[in-house]
């Protein structure tokens, strides 16, 4: 039952996935292959690490299903609906965990980042099914914004929060504090860029964000090399291996216009970077975790050490 509770989700999004994926990784129907892996199998793995009620995670995976059904169906009002309940349960447990909060310090910090960016991925997801698209965006452009706050915004956040204890006590403060700082600066810089102002003010939030994100990525290469002989050290070194890929990639295009890369194109990026973040980052990290969780006694979690 327990191994149904975990992976169930994933059996629902393979078999929609046989249904929505296009011929080409390149098309926006597999960006919502992607949105629909975080709702209907990681966020929810992710909640569990967080050790939210079983009650509460199957509402939660409850909302994310009608959200599901929602990319069945053409953007309206009706979507729109659909798409609601996943922001509700989404504010919902970041009041939850704000109304919790009992300390300061910093992978605590992290895990609150995670639940407070989720809604605002929630928030742009229902943008997106709604058919509204703020400040004039591209549609694809509030899509990708909706998914970053699920991948960069929660999943990332929360495999910081788990690594933090195990890497050297001085890099902490840099490594922490650059994924909660450089979620919105990447994205005040993503909107500076939109209004026109100078490239260089998306490039540095971007460079603050991915070296950020390359220790994380580091951090769990060790981790995994150290545990290399064990199932939970082999997710970690995929994990990190992908992490760091996808932090190179971002970087790259991030600096796209001081670069002559014209391969670096919003498909591409979603197509390579965001599989990378995905399947090859997201995926082995949060079940490493969960493995990891399941084989320590209950008096030696991570977070007791």
């Amino acid at each position: 039952m327990r191994w149904l509770n975990i992976n169930g989700g994933a059996l629902v999004w393979l078999v929609l996935c046989t249904w929505i994926m296009p011929e080409s990784a390149f098309k926006t129907a597999y960006v919502h292959c992607i949105l629909l892996a975080a709702v209907l199998w990681l966020v929810p793995l992710g909640w569990r690490m967080l050790k939210l009620p079983e009650m509460t995670i199957r509402v939660g995976q409850l909302s994310g299903l009608l959200l599901a059904f929602a990319y069945m169906l053409e953007p309206s009002t009706l979507t729109g609906l659909f798409a609601l309940p996943w922001l509700l349960f989404a504010i919902w447990v970041a009041g939850r965990q704000l109304r919790d909060w009992s300390s300061l310090k910093l992978h605590r910090l992290c895990e609150l980042g995670a639940v407070v960016f989720l809604t605002v991925g929630a928030a742009w997801v229902c943008f997106d099914r709604w058919g509204y698209y703020p400040m004039r965006y591209d549609p694809i452009i509030v899509l990708l914004t909706g998914i970053h706050f699920h991948y960069a915004g929660f999943i990332l956040p929360l495999a910081t929060a788990r690594v933090l204890p195990h890497i050297v006590a001085k890099i902490r403060p840099l490594l922490g504090w650059g994924i909660l700082l450089g979620m919105p600066l990447v994205a005040l810089g993503i909107t500076s860029d939109h209004l026109g102002f100078p490239p260089l003010l998306e490039a540095i939030p971007v460079t603050i964000m991915t070296l950020a994100g390359s220790g994380v990525a580091l951090a769990h290469l060790n981790l995994g090399w150290k545990k290399r002989t064990e199932p939970v050290g082999i997710l970690w070194l995929i994990g990190g291996l992908a992490l760091l890929a996808g932090m190179l990639l971002a970087t790259l295009y991030g600096w796209r216009a001081f670069l002559d890369l014209p391969f670096l194109s919003i498909p591409w990026m979603y197509a390579v970077h965001g599989t990378l973040n995905a399947m090859g980052f997201a995926v082995p990290i949060l079940l490493g975790w969960w493995l990891s969780d399941r084989s320590a006694p209950p008096a030696s979690t991570i977070f007791n050490l």
